[in-house]
């Protein structure tokens, strides 16, 4: 087992496991030609820059323009930049937050609403259970059975995980499921 107390290990983590994600590089503020080259190197329409000193910082912003990324990011001293999940709406599946522990617990807030992100999925849960895996309204949600040996084929027991699941396969892994992030103590 190990441990997750920040959003920098977070990341860390998420690349050592090879959980699947949107493209996402950690930058410092005054890091313009490196930014440049993340944009060129992952092209999309939108970015989501967000603070990784403050979790739940009011300046982080999910659907960044790709020609305003540069101005977007003076706001922030350390921060990422990653490919948004706005690009994938329409092939959103379901969005939210997931922990299933060790004695088959389940912890689940999510949405189907395609236009959520993760923190507006937990504020505005279509689905919020705590429950067992045995529980039989699991099965009313959407992909749940894929989400769940996805945790435990990546050894995510006893973590939250912050995900989403597409219809589509997106990613650096070309996958269903997305990891935004995880957490063990924070």
């Amino acid at each position: 087992m190990f441990e997750v107390k920040n959003k920098l290990r977070s990341i860390e983590l998420i690349r050592k496991l090879e959980l699947n994600q949107f493209p996402e590089q950690l930058f410092h503020s005054g890091e313009e030609e490196k930014i440049k080259k993340f944009l060129e190197k992952y092209p999309a329409q939108y970015y989501a820059v967000r603070s990784k000193r403050i979790v739940g910082c009011k300046k982080n912003n999910f659907k960044v323009p790709r020609d305003k990324v540069l101005e977007e990011q003076t706001k922030f001293d350390l921060f990422s930049i990653s490919v948004s999940s706005y690009n994938y709406s329409s092939h959103l599946i379901l969005i939210g937050d997931i922990k299933i522990s060790k004695n088959n617990e389940v912890w689940l807030i999510a949405t189907t609403n395609q236009e959520f992100t993760g923190k507006m999925a937990e504020q505005n849960p279509e689905f919020n259970l705590k429950t067992t895996i045995f529980d039989k309204r699991l099965n009313q949600i959407p992909k749940f059975n894929e989400i769940y040996e996805y945790i435990v084929d990546h050894k995510l027991i006893d973590v939250i995980v912050e995900f989403a699941y597409y219809d589509i396969p997106v990613g650096i892994y070309q996958g269903n499921i997305i990891v935004f992030e995880i957490r063990t103590r924070f």
